[in-house]
């Protein structure tokens, strides 16, 4: 074949082409640019956002037992008895044993500081995040980078710092904790072998005894295990688990009066609407309640546009993501079916702050079946959709300051309490900020003083510490004159690790504080900003001879 014939100049144009390689179209380039901004902002944004919850967690921290946390202190002779028998016992319409044995354990071994429910309540919090995040970065249809902007971006919204209002409350360690296990269960029966269908069977019990709503799993595992299409010795054994769990439950079990699945009949669109803001949260609190509606509702129509092709695929991606989301969605309407109030056309109940965690989750795995369904149908705006995504995370960060602010009222109420206790002053107005009966703390707070617990636990109590050392006029930075009662100082003289009370001999006769979310209006003197406020309780047998001593 001789060079000049023209098929033969079209092989080794062919050839030279082949060798070269095509070089990359402006588009290519285009979104190559576009996914590594996104992929720059995206980590930035989600190490931001946790950096700010782990914080936000770290401040709220409470010793003292708060709201139904003092079931733990009820049941403590048992507890220190290691007589168990209670934790069958029902808490409103829940049974939390797995929680319940958490609290044990604090009690048991970290003197009640409350400390082990709160790592143990973020811990199930970041896992879940990686279950949801575990298939998606095992499905090789998609460009890694694709995959690694997904997940970054579903966790910089799981990790906004709103949920801290639920992990830093120990109690809600049962949202956390159900939250994972209903998570691993729908990952686990992907693999359809008895070992792990076993393991999903044990996720599920957990989750049923760790929050009452984790009944309504066990519907969503029989039909997740239909689609992937479980042999029939694996379905009987699922079903049959199941069966039992749910029976068991309702071993002198007593129903609740205010749970009425009538209302659900009666009032079906303000139940609708009630779901619709459940699922809103935290975002639909930027404006109005009717706004809560619109995100909500929006949410739901974009997952059942979804759902079907996720579901079709029979991946662990479409049957996580989708499950979970449904599973939320159905907790939501038993929720309402207890919790709404029709006469309530704000909807309060549904946008409680204790519901965030299995709310944040269902964010992240409806932004995880958008983003995947837009990375595998490769279009051409893909790397703009997470840009957008986290320009609409950091723009409702900003609207909800407001709502930030506000749910933290009773954190910043009950730190006061606690400081006034550390200082042995019982005000029964101030208690109510932990309990709603005075007369309760008043019964239970010698049993904790006697066990040495929580606030009394060593070596932090005020007695040890009044006990152990006077201080020295080298070590006090500055003091402030303080009366008696409450007092509230501005401006911090110094930068300050500690602030004690003392006596003009020096004596460590209390405690003061700087709360970190600044204190309430009505607390504030004039003109002093939020986050420069000292606070001190100073007992009656003190007046006139405490100051505030700022040591370094």
């Amino acid at each position: 074949m001789r060079p000049h014939e023209p098929v033969t100049r079209a092989f080794f144009a062919t050839k030279r082409s082949l060798a070269q390689g095509a070089e990359p179209s402006a588009g290519l380039r285009a979104r190559s640019v576009f996914t590594g901004l996104a992929l720059v902002l995206a980590a930035a944004l989600c190490f931001k956002n946790w950096l700010e919850n782990f914080s936000a967690m770290h401040a709220l921290y409470l010793e003292i037992p708060f709201a139904d946390y003092w079931r733990v202190v009820y049941h403590l002779p048992q507890i220190q008895r290691f007589d168990f028998r209670y934790l069958w016992q029902q808490h409103n319409e829940h049974r939390i044993v797995f929680p319940d044995l958490v609290f044990a354990f604090d009690v048991l071994v970290f003197r009640m500081r409350r400390v082990l429910p709160v790592v143990v309540s973020c811990l199930c919090y970041v896992s879940s995040w990686l279950v949801l995040a575990c298939p998606i970065l095992r499905d090789r249809k998609l460009a890694p980078a694709d995959r690694v902007l997904i997940v970054l971006v579903a966790s910089a919204a799981i990790g906004w710092k709103g949920s801290a209002l639920s992990l830093g409350d120990p109690f809600l360690l049962q949202w956390s904790l159900m939250s994972l296990a209903a998570l691993l269960s729908l990952l686990l029966l992907g693999p359809q072998s008895n070992a792990y269908v076993a393991g999903a069977i044990a996720c599920g019990v957990v989750a049923t005894y760790s929050c009452g709503n984790g009944l309504l799993l066990w519907p969503v595992l029989w039909t997740a295990a239909a689609l992937f299409r479980l042999n029939r010795r694996q379905m009987v054994a699922l079903l049959l688990s199941g069966c039992i769990a749910i029976a068991l439950y309702f071993v002198g079990y007593r129903f609740v009066g205010d749970s009425s699945f009538t209302n659900l009949l009666y009032h079906p669109f303000y139940t609708a609407g009630f779901v619709a803001t459940f699922l809103s949260m935290p975002f639909g609190g930027m404006k109005s309640p009717h706004f809560g509606l619109y995100v909500g509702g929006a949410a739901v129509s974009v997952f059942l546009l979804l759902a079907p092709a996720a579901i079709r695929s029979r991946n662990r991606l479409g049957i996580v993501s989708c499950g979970w989301y449904t599973f939320t969605l159905i907790s939501a309407v038993l929720i309402a079916a207890g919790r709404m109030d029709p006469s309530d056309t704000t909807f309060t109940a549904a946008r409680a702050s204790r519901y965030l965690v299995p709310v944040m989750l269902s964010w992240g795995a409806l932004l995880i079946l958008v983003l995947y369904a837009a990375a595998q149908r490769r279009f051409a705006w893909m790397p703009l959709l997470p840009l957008i995504v986290m320009a609409l995370l950091m723009l409702s960060s900003r609207k909800l300051n407001w709502w930030w602010s506000f749910n933290l009222r009773p954190f910043v109420a009950a730190q006061i309490t606690q400081l006034s206790l550390e200082n042995d002053v019982f005000d029964p107005e101030l208690i109510r900020h932990i309990f709603p009966s005075p007369e309760f703390v008043a019964h239970y707070l010698p049993e904790l003083k006697d066990s040495r617990l929580s606030i009394y636990a060593e070596p932090s109590s005020l007695g040890e510490m009044a006990k152990s050392r006077n201080m020295r006029a080298a070590e006090i930075e500055r003091t402030l004159p303080v009366a008696s009662g409450l007092e509230v100082i501005g401006r911090s003289p110094v930068r300050a690790t500690r602030v004690l009370l003392v006596n003009p001999a020096g004596t460590i006769i209390g405690l003061g504080r700087a709360l970190p979310f600044g204190l309430p209006d009505e607390l504030m003197p004039p003109h002093t900003a939020r986050s420069e406020a000292w606070i001190a309780f100073v007992p009656e047998r003190y007046r006139g001879q405490a100051f505030l001593a700022f040591v370094p």
